[in-house]
This record gives structure tokens, sequence and C-alpha cells, in this order.
């Protein structure tokens, strides 16, 4: 996970050239009175010219840009169309003595697209450009909606903190977190404290996701082999559908045979992709001369979506998301703990649940239980939420050398007052019990092979106390 996050913040850098830019270094001051440290690189202004500005803003540090400037730029900054801004974050690098506890980076991409608006070598037309992390934040400023920002292009980026990024599949990417926490971002507290799914997290995707407030068109571009893959085809979707009405039919995508740290290169992995070299760059230009520069390059007519038809190796257009025509295949490739959540039936377990425990026992001496951990939990109708149930399966599971948790014990009853409508629990002190339940089983949970999933049954509702 090192490197790939070192070629991450490198990977539009290549350090091959012995030569470096010398931009313009300015602070530009924001609202609350603290400044962020800005390279500007300036094509000819004599007699006045005016330029169109990309913006990139950054936490990867803004100075290493002065080896190569990103889109096929490199050095050659005497025939730019356009002004290049780049810009450290707010507590990162050059604007590390602008920190505050909470730093709200809409508002300051806001305010640093006003500044640019208003320099003498500015036309006042601003578009911004990045990946990743500088992906996420050009959502976070058009959000914003400051009044010179024409467009964005966000690489292997949407808007949302979503679980599946720290936890996919109920498994804490450890490395990657730990790197994140390394770069300044401080994540893992608080995603250790909710490593399931919660209130938590549907709060914080639900307010990170917002189409309805983007009011530019945006070229997005993701890879197959991004981890982002699916969360860009939703923010597309979303913001074809919800978006300002006036700009929803100019929204574009490209999908590439990329990797999170690799769009446009030639090298993904161990595999080449020379038709994809360089595209995302010369796609990514001519949007930015069409919106900034009003140039006629056939921008408006171009098909909505230019996608890698992998296995055949060949760019092809369409204008609908319909050609993800996919089938979901889940896999569960080797499982070192068990969860096992059940009503209760006759003041034990189902019948099918016996069966199960009892088929994967077999042969002897091949149990697929041996050894493994064990969260148990359980709802019912009555008040007594499946607690004999619960015992009678520890009984059982003692037999079989698993290791039930003995703590925390989760027993849901009454469950028809903790359950919605559809079967999903909505209890706050249950959600947080099963969640301290399934983070120590994590715990417990070899991790030589993959870790425990936090997934349970949603059925609970069914269960019922009999005599």
């Amino acid at each position: 996970m090192k490197k790939i996050l070192l070629f991450l913040v490198t990977s539009a850098l290549p350090l091959l050239a012995l030569a470096q830019l010398s931009p313009a270094i300015d602070s530009i001051p924001m609202r609350d009175g603290k400044k962020l440290a800005a390279d500007i690189y300036l094509p000819d202004t004599t007699g006045g010219v005016r330029y169109s500005t990309i913006l990139i803003q950054t936490p990867y540090n803004r100075v290493l840009y002065r080896n190569w400037l990103p889109l096929g730029i490199g050095l050659n900054v005497a025939n730019l169309h356009f002004a290049i801004v780049i810009v450290d974050w707010r507590c990162f690098y050059g604007s590390h003595s602008a920190c505050v506890a909470v730093p709200d980076r809409g508002k300051d991409g806001y305010d640093v697209v006003e500044w640019i608006a208003g320099k003498a070598w500015s036309n006042g037309k601003i578009g911004t450009w990045g990946a990743s992390a500088l992906g996420k934040v050009q959502f976070e400023t058009a959000k914003k909606r400051p009044p010179h920002l024409v467009c964005c292009a966000p690489l292997v980026a949407g808007p949302q903190f979503a679980y599946s990024d720290y936890f996919p599949g109920g498994v804490y990417r450890t490395e990657y977190v730990q790197e994140l926490d390394a770069l300044g971002y401080g994540l893992s507290a608080s995603l250790l404290a909710h490593p399931c799914y919660d209130i938590y997290w549907q709060y914080a995707e639900n307010s990170t996701m917002y189409p309805d407030s983007i009011n530019v068109p945006m070229l997005m571009i993701g890879g197959w082999y991004d981890h982002n893959t699916d969360l860009i085809f939703d923010i597309f979707k979303k913001l074809e559908q919800r978006s300002a009405p006036g700009i929803r039919d100019q929204h574009k995508l490209l999908m590439g045979p990329w990797c999170h740290g690799g769009v446009g290169r030639l090298q993904q992995g161990g595999l080449n992709y020379p038709q994809a070299q360089g595209v995302s760059d010369t796609l990514a230009l001519d949007f930015f001369e069409y919106y900034l520069n009003g140039a006629h390059n056939g921008w408006s007519v171009r098909p909505v979506i230019q996608y890698f038809q992998m296995g055949e190796n060949t760019w092809k257009t369409t204008d609908t998301l319909a050609f993800l025509d996919v089938n979901n295949v889940r896999l569960f490739l080797k499982s070192n703990g068990l969860i096992i959540a059940s009503p209760e039936y006759n003041s034990s377990v189902t019948a099918a649940l016996k069966n199960a425990i009892d088929w994967a026992s077999r042969p002897y001496g091949g149990s697929a239980w041996a050894g493994k951990p064990a969260a148990i939990l359980g709802a019912s109708a009555g008040a007594f939420g499946s607690a004999r149930a619960q015992y009678h399966l520890r009984q059982l599971l003692v037999s079989l050398n698993v290791l039930p948790l003995n703590q925390p014990e989760v027993m849901i009853g009454n469950a028809a007052e903790k359950f919605d409508a559809q079967g999903i629990l909505t209890d706050e002190a249950t959600l947080k019990r099963i969640s301290q339940l399934l983070f120590r089983i994590n715990l417990r949970a070899p991790r030589a092979d993959s870790s425990m999933s936090c997934g349970f049954f949603s059925g609970f509702a069914d269960g019922a106390d009999r005599a």
C-alpha cells in the first residue's frame, strides 16, 4: 500500500527532468484571515493578455509540481493556453500555518476561485483538475458555487465519504488508513469507532452526496482497475438526474484501463495499454479548451461516455450507462470466523441452522467450524431476545471446538419495536451493541486470512419466543 500511495502522490510528476519550473509564489487570503500557499504558472502576459485558469488543490505538496506539470504540460509553460494555479490545502505543507480544527475545503476552494478571478492576469474563467483527494475537493468546491467556477475534471474521485472505501465487504483497510493518517488525515480513530455500517455512516454518506448542488459541467474520469469505479458510476448517474437543469446534459464520463494512481499511463501493474496512454490528458485539455477558452473543437457533440472495452482493448462510446449490463457475484473465498444470527424456535435454534451446523461439521476431522471464533446474536418478538436459543447454541458450538465470544451479548427483545416495516434495525442502542460485537470478532479472527464481514441477517423481526 505504501508503494501505491507514493505512486498516487507523484503520478503526475515524472522526475526525469533535471530542470525545475519557477512559478510565481503567492499567499491567497481566506475569509478567516488565514492564507493558503500557491504556485502560479503563467504564460506570456505581455500586453495585458489575460488567461483562463486551471486550479489544482492538493494535500500532497504543491512544490512537487515544479518538476513536471500534469495534463501533458511538463515544463512547457510558455505554450500554455491557461494559467495554472496549484494550492496547498489548509493544514498541509505551505498552508500548515492556516490550519484549523475542522477545515471547510469547499469554502477555501470558493475563496481561491474568486481570488484568481480578481487577478489582473485572469479572464475570470476557472476550471479545476485533479485525482483522488484532488478530485474530491473539486466536488466540495463546486458545492459552494463560486461565481467564476466554470467546469471541473475530477479523476478517480467522487464526493462521498463512504463506508465501502474503508471497510470494503466489512474488512478494515488497515494499511490504507495508516497511510492516510501518516499523510495528515487523522481518520483512524473515527473509523475504528464505527467498524460496521451504522447511523454514523448513514449520515456521513447522505451528507456527502450532493448532486443537486452541482451547477457546472463535469468531466469525470475513472479506471476499471480503480477501487472507486462503482462510486464514479453512481455519482455520474446522479449528476445526470439531479444537478442543475441547465447542465445535466453537459457532464461526460471517460472510463479507461487504469488503476487509482495510474490514470493515462501506459503501464498498469504488469500490463501495458498503449491504446489508452495519454487519452485522459487529451480529453481533459479539450474539455478545458471548450469551456474556458471557447474553442470550437466539437466538444458539445461528443458522446456522453467513452469507455475502454477490456478484453477487446478498444475504445467505445455511448450516451447512456445502459452498457453496464453486469451481474454481481459475491464470493467468500475463505472464512476465519463466524457470525451467527438466528431467531428462537421452541426455546432453541431453528432446524435450518442446526442442519447447517451439522452439515459443515462433516466429514469427521474436516469440520469447517473448528478453531474459529464466533459472534452470536438474535432477536425475538418477546422479551427474551432469543436468549434461550443463544445459550443452547453455545452448547452446540463447544462440542465443535468453536470459540464463541462471551461479551457483548446481543439479545434483541421486543423486535417489532426495534425494526422498521422493511426489517431494518433502527434502535440505536442495539446498533451500538452489534457494532461492538462485530468489532471484537474482527479482532479475534486470525489476520493472516480474510477478515470478518459485518453483515448480519435483517429478518430478526420475524422470529418469536415459542414455548
